[in-house]
C-alpha cells in the first residue's frame, strides 16, 4: 500500500476527534439551554405531582375528588341475612317468586340496607342456585326439592322446602301405580 494513504487514514481518528470536539464547543450554548428548560419542565412535573399528592394522599389538603369524598358513614354491626332471607321468602311462595319480587321484600324488611336490593337479590340467587338450593324456572325461581332446600329461618325454626302436591296430583299419581 501507499504510504500517504496508510498516514492519511491513521490521521482520520485524529482529525474526527478534533471535529467532535469543535461542534461540542460550539454546541456548548444549545445544550446549556436545553438542559435547563428541562431542569423547568422537571420542576412543573414535581410541583404538580406534590399537589396531587396533597389533594388525594394527605388527608389535610383540600379534596375535590368523587374517590375521596364520603357521601355517609356506613352502618357496621349486625349484617341482613339476605340469603336466609331470600330462601325464607320462596319458602313461603310454593309458586315461587320473581326477583323483583324479591327484592321489594327486601327493601320492606330492610329499608336502606342495600342501596341497590335487585342486584343483591340477583347474585345472591346466582350463588344459591350454584349452591343447589334454588332453581329458576322462567324467571320465577323456586325452591329445588330435597335435603339442600331446608331453610333455617331467623327465628331458628327449620322448614322443608319443596313442593305441595295439590288433589289432582296425587290423584294423578294414584291412577298411574293402580295401572301398573
Amino acid at each position: 500500500m501507499d504510504p500517504k494513504t496508510i498516514s492519511a487514514a491513521k490521521a482520520i481518528p485524529g482529525q474526527f476527534r478534533e471535529l467532535l470536539g469543535a461542534l461540542f464547543d460550539e454546541s456548548k450554548g444549545a445544550l446549556k439551554q436545553g438542559v435547563g428548560s428541562l431542569r423547568l419542565s422537571l420542576g412543573k412535573v414535581e410541583k404538580y405531582l406534590d399537589e396531587i399528592e396533597r389533594e388525594h394522599i394527605t388527608p389535610e389538603g383540600p379534596s375535590t375528588s368523587k374517590a375521596t369524598k364520603k357521601k355517609g358513614t356506613r352502618r357496621r354491626g349486625k349484617r341482613f341475612p339476605i340469603a336466609e332471607f331470600v330462601m325464607s321468602q320462596l319458602s313461603m311462595k310454593s309458586t315461587g317468586m320473581r326477583p323483583k319480587d324479591i327484592a321489594a321484600a327486601v327493601k320492606k324488611e330492610a329499608p336502606g340496607a342495600h342501596k341497590d336490593a335487585g342486584a343483591v337479590v340477583n347474585s345472591t340467587l346466582a350463588r344459591l342456585r350454584e349452591q343447589k338450593k334454588v332453581k329458576n324456572l322462567n324467571g320465577v325461581w323456586k325452591l329445588a326439592t330435597g335435603s339442600a332446600a331446608s331453610v333455617t329461618t331467623s327465628k331458628g325454626t327449620t322448614k322443608k322446602a319443596g313442593k305441595k302436591k295439590t288433589a289432582k296430583r296425587k290423584a294423578k299419581k294414584k291412577s298411574k301405580v293402580a295401572k301398573k
